[in-house]
C-alpha cells in the first residue's frame, strides 16, 4: 500500500448538486443521502490525472475538488490507500482510490467542504 503524506493531494468527485447558489460547496460534497460519510472516496493526485478522476463518475456534468491530506487529518480523520480493483473488467481498477475514514458529522462536512479548492477547467465527459 502506498503511504499517504500530508502534504499530499487529493481529488474529489463533485456532482452539481454539491454546490449552493452563491458557488461555494454544500457540506452535501461529504454525505450520502443526507448522512455524514464516513468512509469517503477520494484519488489520490499522485497516481492520476485530474481527467481520470473526474470521468470515473460515469456521467457528465461532475466537476473536480482538491484538498490536501493534511486537513482532514487535522479534523480526526484518517487517510489510508485503499486502491479498488475489478476483476471481472480489470480496466477499472483504480489504483489512485484512497479513502478519508472516520466518524463523521454535519459539522465537519463543513469543515472538509471548506477545505476544498475547484480544479478548473476539468468536467466529467
Amino acid at each position: 500500500m502506498t503511504e499517504i503524506e500530508d502534504r499530499d493531494w487529493l481529488f474529489r468527485r463533485l456532482h452539481p448538486s454539491c454546490f449552493k447558489k452563491s458557488g461555494a460547496l454544500s457540506s452535501a460534497t461529504f454525505k450520502v443521502n443526507s448522512s455524514p460519510e464516513n468512509e469517503i472516496s477520494v484519488d489520490l493526485a499522485r497516481l492520476t490525472t485530474p481527467i481520470e478522476s473526474v470521468n470515473r463518475a460515469g456521467r457528465l456534468g461532475f466537476q473536480l475538488g482538491k484538498l490536501q491530506a493534511l486537513g482532514p487529518r487535522k479534523l480526526g480523520f484518517d487517510v489510508v490507500h485503499g486502491p479498488r480493483r475489478f476483476p471481472a473488467n480489470p480496466e477499472d481498477d483504480n489504483e489512485a482510490h484512497t479513502l478519508i475514514k472516520g466518524e463523521n458529522t454535519p459539522r465537519l462536512c463543513k469543515e472538509l467542504a471548506r477545505l476544498v479548492t475547484i480544479v478548473e477547467g476539468v468536467r466529467s465527459e
